[in-house]
């Protein structure tokens, strides 16, 4: 039991947890129903994102694969921003399809980069990269979420 009691105290002692706070925004507009964003950093590179609590998966929009698609300097124009990396577009065994309730889907591939949330950095957080989406980007914009 002594055993047990200093192995808690250790762990507890190594482990110490800080309350998160990321300052959330209600999104309502034309083009997309009401949910809630924040802003992430990633790589020193702002990110919107949608803050989705139905998906185990974060995304965020691969700049190369979206204006190819939709074209150059629509990244500007959308709302949630994309993150740059001159990177070769995956293998299709890459990419795994993550679907919504609406129907509509993206392809992501996994990708590794450090993500600020707030005043706290993680250094080495695996997030997909969008480089498909049903329907195409033409037709409708894809979002990033975490």
């Amino acid at each position: 039991m002594v055993l047990w009691y200093i192995i808690v105290v250790v762990v507890a002692d190594i482990v110490s947890c800080k309350h998160l706070k990321l300052a959330v925004s209600r999104l309502n507009t034309e083009t997309a129903d009401a949910g809630l964003v924040t802003t992430l950093s990633v790589n020193a590179q702002q990110q919107t994102v949608l803050v989705d609590t139905g998906t185990s998966k974060s995304f965020f929009v691969w700049k190369t694969w979206y204006e190819l698609r939709a074209g150059s300097g629509k990244c500007k124009q959308l709302l949630y921003g994309c993150y740059h990396r001159s990177i070769a577009f995956p293998k299709p065994m890459q990419v795994e399809r993550v679907s919504f309730e609406d129907g509509a889907s993206v392809g992501i591939f996994p990708y590794m980069d450090s993500v600020r949330f707030g005043d706290f950095t993680k250094a080495h957080t695996t997030f997909g990269l969008v480089s498909a989406s049903d329907p195409p980007p033409t037709e409708m914009a894809p979002h990033a979420s975490f």
